[in-house]
């Protein structure tokens, strides 16, 4: 069993990657969050409705497109930290090998 640098490089490179994009789909998804409270702001006032349910629904209602930016932002944050977890185990992954490599003598020449 053999470890490459190019194999630590690689799996380093991958969760830099991975750290970056979950970082810019947590700012996304914090914009889109602010978006929705500042469009609450502004409608709310123009919102009728028979009872507290009914203002609820028409509110949501003509905040859709907000709400389905918000909702497709948070699956975007929610795949790219599954691709983060997926490469900090592949490194960490890389990291046992290699402890195991160095204990069981394999790296002694």
């Amino acid at each position: 069993m053999t470890l490459a640098d190019t194999d630590f490089k690689f799996a380093t490179d991958a969760l830099v990657a991975a750290i970056i994009e979950h970082t810019r789909c947590v700012r996304r998804e914090a914009e889109r969050q602010e978006i929705l409270k500042v469009r609450e702001t502004e409608v709310i006032g123009d919102v009728t409705g028979a009872n507290e349910a009914q203002r609820k629904a028409n509110l949501r209602a003509a905040l859709a497109n907000e709400h389905q930016d918000l909702y497709a932002a948070e699956q975007e944050t929610r795949l790219a930290r599954r691709d983060l977890d997926i490469a900090q185990a592949r490194l960490d992954c890389l990291r046992y090998q290699l402890r195991l490599i160095e204990n069981a003598g394999w790296g002694r020449e």
